[in-house]
C-alpha cells in the first residue's frame, strides 16, 4: 500500500509519499522501515498556520518523502526527508538506513568497499577538484574522515552521495550532501557490483 497527499491551497503546497515495507526477511527490520515512514506533521495545524502567514503574502509548503535509492542484491539504500517551510523557517530533516539483508545487518560507508581499500583519498582528491570550498586540507582531511565514519549517505546504480559538513567549517551556501560517481572509486573496489 502507498499513500500519496498532494495539495496546494492558499499559501501552502502539501506533497506526502509514503507506503509500507513488505515481505522483508527479518521482522525486526520491516518493523523499523515501516516505523521511520509515517509523516508525524499535525496537517489541519499546517494549513492553519499556513493561512495565517499566506494573509502576509507569504507561502508555506511541507513535504515527506520515502526515497528508496537502492533495493537490489540484498543491499538497500533509503533515507526519509521530511521539509517544512513557513516564510523564513525551514525544517529539514534527513533520516537514513543503509542495510545489508544477506548479513542482517546496518551498513557503514566502508562495507559497502571491499577490504583494505582507503575511500579517504578518493574522495578528499574529488572534493578538491570539484567544490570550491574555502577549506584548509587539514578541515578536508577531518570532514572526509567524520563523512566515512557516519551513517550519513546513500548510493544507487550510478553514485554514492555523502554528507560532508567539516566541524568549524562556513558552508552555508554550499552543497552539504557530495554526489560521487563509482566509476571514482573504481568498480572493482566496490562489494556492492562483486
Amino acid at each position: 500500500m502507498s499513500e500519496i497527499i498532494q495539495e496546494d491551497g492558499p499559501g501552502y503546497y502539501i506533497n506526502i509519499t509514503q507506503g509500507d515495507f513488505i515481505h522483508v526477511p527479518n521482522k525486526d527490520i520491516e518493523k523499523k522501515l515501516n516505523d521511520m515512514i509515517p509523516f508525524h506533521l499535525d496537517l489541519d495545524s499546517f494549513r492553519d498556520k499556513a493561512k495565517d502567514i499566506a494573509e502576509q503574502g507569504k507561502n508555506s509548503q511541507y513535504g515527506h518523502h520515502v526515497n528508496v535509492f537502492m533495493n537490489a542484491g540484498g543491499y538497500l539504500s533509503m533515507a526519509v526527508i521530511e521539509d517544512i517551510r513557513f516564510d523564513t523557517l525551514h525544517d529539514y530533516k534527513r533520516e537514513i538506513l543503509n542495510y545489508d539483508f544477506y548479513k542482517n545487518k546496518e551498513v557503514k560507508l566502508s562495507d559497502i568497499f571491499v577490504d583494505e581499500f582507503s575511500i579517504n583519498n578518493v574522495i578528499k582528491a574529488y572534493i578538491k577538484r570539484n567544490f570550491s570550498y574555502n577549506l584548509t586540507d587539514e578541515m578536508i582531511e577531518t570532514g572526509v574522515k567524520d563523512a566515512v565514519k557516519s551513517n550519513k549517505f546513500t548510493f544507487d546504480e550510478y553514485t554514492i552521495q555523502i554528507y560532508f559538513d567539516p566541524k568549524g567549517a562556513d558552508l552555508d551556501g554550499y552543497q552539504k550532501w557530495i554526489f560521487i560517481p563509482w566509476e571514482e572509486f573504481g568498480l572493482e573496489k566496490i562489494k556492492l557490483f562483486n
